[in-house]
């Protein structure tokens, strides 16, 4: 694993998620450390992961300018690459059955966890419009 750049924990504290440069997302057991699932689909560094609160999910962002939405059980992908930014996705929070993220390009938005239909974006100008 090359050097890492996120770490999330499950709602039940039994594992650890962790993204790195390699572009992988990894679930390790909390008690044994063993690492006990791997996941690959973005074709750059991961930034940033979050484990949703119900425990069903884990979000990924990545510097591919996507963001992926991963079973907890397994890290298969749940749905195909959400793709909203110009440039990197910088942070990722999962919420309420909804991922919220923003990008080094100043974009946030919001995205059903279920279907991977975006709710809401927002860019930087829109809030030195105010809006």
């Amino acid at each position: 694993m090359e050097l890492s750049n996120g770490v999330s924990a499950s709602p039940d504290g039994r594992r650890a998620y962790i993204v790195s440069r390699d572009q992988s997302i990894r679930a390790f057991d909390l008690e044994s450390g063993e690492q006990i699932a791997m996941g690959l689909a973005h074709v750059r560094g991961v930034k940033a992961v979050h484990a949703s609160p119900c425990g069903q999910y884990v979000a990924t962002a990545a510097y591919d300018r996507t963001v992926m939405i991963w079973s907890a059980a397994d890290l298969s992908v749940r749905l195909p690459p959400v793709r909203f930014a110009n440039s990197g996705v910088s942070g990722v929070r999962c919420h309420g059955g909804r991922v919220f993220a923003c990008s080094f390009d100043g974009v946030v938005f919001a995205v059903d966890a279920t279907t991977g239909r975006i709710l809401w974006s927002h860019t930087a100008a829109d809030a030195s419009e105010g809006t």
